[in-house]
């Protein structure tokens, strides 16, 4: 190793780079190679390779990606790759020759055709959940050959037993029973884990201390200790006791230095060492000082690109090295030992 961290982005030029300079998603494997979801398609970095194996949308090819718009990835206890895109849900042929289509019969209740898969979260009984954009959520059971049976959790209005919300961005598990739901306006639901049913509609409300900061939703994080952490657009970052559902803002003193605000949080990750990170919306990558109650920017070196940047996505190997995916400036690695965020051409 360099020592050094590399920045992958996307140039026309060469057939082996990344796909494109947006990265919704990112993905580990258990032979250390990296699933990277892009705007252009889906690639491979297989491991000590610098070159990407690209997966693309081909029109008379029903085992290629549905399209190229990758929104989510999931690797399940069983080692399946598992890619939400624009147009639906794909699971990946056991020998790598393409990918099979889940639930995709005609557009209905029991269809993901056409539905942008937004979110995939695989909760501890094996349940496959899925954030949809403008249709809800939806789970499939666990240990199904050929997963079809779609359980659909749509929004209603006027049925205060529905989601609050179409578009949910973000999943996590709080406790064995509970599954939360991020929204982008309708705030969390928490449903039943074995059954889908709402338990409770946590709203922003700004009359209260223990509520929301704000509607929309994007990353959720259980932590190691239980708490969940809450980042949204315009209302910061906040955490909580799942079992009391209550959450609290995490803000800078304001004595404290400048840039330690967090406005939009967009990708949240608890580090292997425990500690937690933050991508943020124009700020970079950011890290929590739970000592001092700040949030601190990652080191980035003065590097313009990094500091400005977008982050949509987070990830860590088991090597320790930490992953950024960000809107137009490509994938970023920091491994362990390097000094800083640097670009490698």
């Amino acid at each position: 190793d360099s020592g050094k961290v590399e920045r992958y982005y996307h140039d026309p030029g060469q057939e082996n780079s990344i796909s494109a300079g947006t990265i919704w998603c990112i993905s580990a494997d258990a032979a250390g190679g990296w699933w990277i979801g892009t705007d252009q398609g889906l690639d491979y970095l297989a491991p000590g390779k610098k070159t990407f194996t690209h997966y693309r949308h081909q029109a008379a090819n029903e085992a290629s990606l549905l399209d190229n718009r990758v929104r989510s990835l999931l690797i399940d206890r069983k080692g399946q790759l598992w890619v939400g895109s624009a147009e639906g849900l794909q699971r990946m042929r056991s020998n790598r020759l393409g990918f099979e289509r889940v639930a995709s019969g005609n557009p209905g209740p029991d269809s993901l055709a056409g539905q942008e898969v937004r979110a995939l979260f695989e909760a501890a009984d094996g349940k496959l959940w899925l954030g949809l954009l403008r249709e809800g959520a939806a789970w499939l059971e666990p240990d199904s050959a050929s997963p079809q049976q779609l359980h659909r959790l749509l929004p209603d209005p006027a049925n205060a037993n529905a989601l609050s919300h179409g578009w949910v961005v973000a999943i996590a598990q709080a406790q064995a029973d509970q599954i939360w739901l991020g929204t982008a306006g309708g705030g969390i639901n928490i449903v039943n884990a074995r059954d889908g049913k709402l338990i409770q509609h946590v709203r922003a409300n700004p009359g209260s201390n223990s509520s929301l900061a704000h509607d929309t939703i994007v990353p959720l994080l259980r932590d190691r200790a239980g708490l969940m952490w809450v980042g949204s657009w315009g209302g910061g970052l906040q955490h909580g006791n799942p079992q009391n559902r209550m959450v609290r803002a995490f803000w800078r003193n304001p004595v404290r230095p400048p840039g330690s605000n967090l406005q939009d949080a967009r990708a949240m990750l608890e580090r292997r060492d425990g500690s937690i990170v933050l991508g943020s919306i124009g700020n970079g990558v950011k890290q929590l000082d739970l000592a001092s109650g700040t949030i601190l920017p990652l080191r980035s070196g003065g590097n313009q690109a990094l500091q400005n940047a977008t982050i949509l996505t987070l990830a860590e190997g088991a090597d320790g090295t930490l992953w950024a995916g960000t809107k137009e400036s490509g994938v970023w690695r920091w491994p362990p030992g390097a000094a800083d965020w640097q670009t490698t051409r």
